[in-house]
């Protein structure tokens, strides 16, 4: 067992479901850019929480490109799940709950920001999983935040990121 796996249960790895359609959305409505950087979540995941047993995206069927995204999304081990529109939040939970009593695992990472989620959160934590909430905190109701065992804000994750990769003002700047 790492030591990202805090609840101490001997049961490594984390299940990783994307609410695709959220996660757009909000990406879209917060940056303003149609490129969604879905690696950069995987990369959080893997960092700040564990390593990841089991993932999955949930998206619409009408998604332009979509031949070449599952083939993405397949490469860094989130498969796309693809249902109707309107089906995207039930597909989750429909799998979530096979997840649950089909697979061994301690945490379960929910990237998705509705309250509508809050039955799946509690019903996971009924069973002794962890659950993480990984979204942006101005698209994550409140309520959510407060039933999950913990929120990690995308916004921040992002912010982080950057200021590891770029030097500091006046820092390893070349003079000229």
């Amino acid at each position: 067992m790492n030591a990202r796996t805090p609840m101490g249960t001997g049961i490594d790895g984390v299940v990783v479901f994307v609410d695709g359609h959220e996660l757009y959305q909000s990406w879209l409505n917060l940056f303003g850019k149609r490129e969604l950087d879905i690696e950069f979540i995987r990369n959080v995941v893997l960092t700040r929480i564990g390593s990841i047993k089991l993932g999955r995206y949930f998206i619409h069927l009408g998604v332009p490109g979509a031949p070449k995204f599952d083939e993405f999304l397949e490469s860094i081990g989130l498969p796309a799940v693809r249902t109707v529109n309107i089906d995207v939040h039930t597909s989750l939970v429909a799998e979530a709950m096979e997840v649950l009593f089909q697979l061994d695992f301690e945490t379960f990472v929910l990237v998705a920001g509705g309250n509508d989620y809050i039955p799946l959160v509690k019903k996971l934590k009924l069973h002794g999983k962890r659950v993480v909430v990984l979204f942006f905190s101005e698209a994550t109701g409140r309520w959510l935040k407060s039933q999950c065992d913990e929120f990690l804000d995308l916004g921040e994750e992002l912010l982080r990121i950057e200021r590891t990769e770029r030097p500091a003002s006046g820092v390893d700047e070349p003079i000229g």
